[in-house]
């Protein structure tokens, strides 16, 4: 793939979950044709196009494929897409750019790179950040981890569907990365939806306050893009689960754990994503998170 757009033949392994469909769709303006796989095939039903290849394993979608893509919920699902009995490992060119952009383990990554190596392609972690309007407009940010040579060569792919490409020496450090970011963010986002629940109980009016911190403070970004959704409780579309969001925490905590690190604002954040998501709001936007406060009131 030498041109940034239009560079060949691309799988997209779990095309039919929230980031899959939206790079597929980048991915198709941008003049690539696609392989698309996804665990549950009727979740593709809207994704494809009638140009697209739909295909019934991750083999059958990476087989000539010039760079396999992965968006996939964790280091399970990664495993079965990539060294499953039909996983795309198994038929994968030499190399052909393999792409891992879930955002998963660092041991998990690490692992996935070497025996990536070991078949002759070209490993590359790749996790985004951007959530779904990310996606859908090419302005994803890409955490790229792997050797130069290799990043290279993902390059003109990565680029046709990012704003920027920040370059990490392994695939794991990629993945520590994409985990930090996520950590910091849904952090601030868990103390706006404390805000919100002190306002409340205050008599004030969380909308008025939303408003003022999209404009202002260090939660802006945060409150822009999550504050009006926890203020009405419109929350079934999501641009990122609550479950996936609790999924991230673990996989950070555990690596903070390995280092000897007590990260206490990010074990309280995790616990307010695992309550969320026992109650029954796993599937729910991230912003649901602010469900526990108002019940819990």
């Amino acid at each position: 793939m030498s041109e940034r757009d239009g560079g060949g033949t691309i799988a997209i392994l779990g095309a039919g979950g929230i980031m899959g469909s939206a790079v597929a769709a980048t991915a198709r303006l941008r003049g690539y044709s696609l392989r698309l796989y996804n665990r549950t095939p009727r979740r593709l039903e809207g994704v494809a196009g009638p140009s697209d290849v739909v295909s019934s394993t991750p083999a059958d979608a990476a087989r000539s494929a010039n760079a396999v893509l992965s968006f996939v919920t964790d280091d399970e699902a990664s495993e079965r897409v990539w060294f499953g009995p039909d996983g795309a490992a198994g038929v994968i060119g030499r190399d052909v750019s393999a792409i891992e952009c879930s955002t998963l383990s660092p041991g998990h990554v690490a692992s996935w790179a070497r025996r990536l190596d070991d078949v002759g392609a070209d490993p590359v972690a790749a996790p985004v950040t951007g959530s779904r309007e990310g996606a859908a407009t090419g302005r994803l940010v890409v955490f790229a981890g792997g050797r130069p040579e290799s990043i290279d060569r993902a390059a003109p792919l990565l680029e046709s569907l990012s704003c920027a490409i920040y370059r990490f020496p392994t695939p794991a450090d990629a993945a520590r990365v994409k985990l930090i970011n996520n950590l910091l963010g849904c952090t601030i986002l868990v103390a706006l939806a404390e805000a919100l629940a002190l306002a409340d109980g205050a008599g004030l009016d969380p909308g008025e306050l939303v408003e003022i911190f999209a404009q202002h403070g260090w939660g802006s970004p945060v409150a822009r893009g999550r504050g009006m959704a926890m203020c009405s409780g419109d929350d079934d579309d999501p641009a990122c689960t609550v479950e996936t969001i609790a999924k991230d925490y673990r996989y950070a905590l555990a690596e903070a754990a390995s280092m000897g690190l007590e990260l206490r604002a990010a074990r309280s954040a995790a616990e307010a994503f695992e309550s969320t998501s026992a109650a029954g709001f796993g599937a729910r936007d991230m912003a649901a998170v602010r469900r526990i406060y108002r019940e819990a009131r």
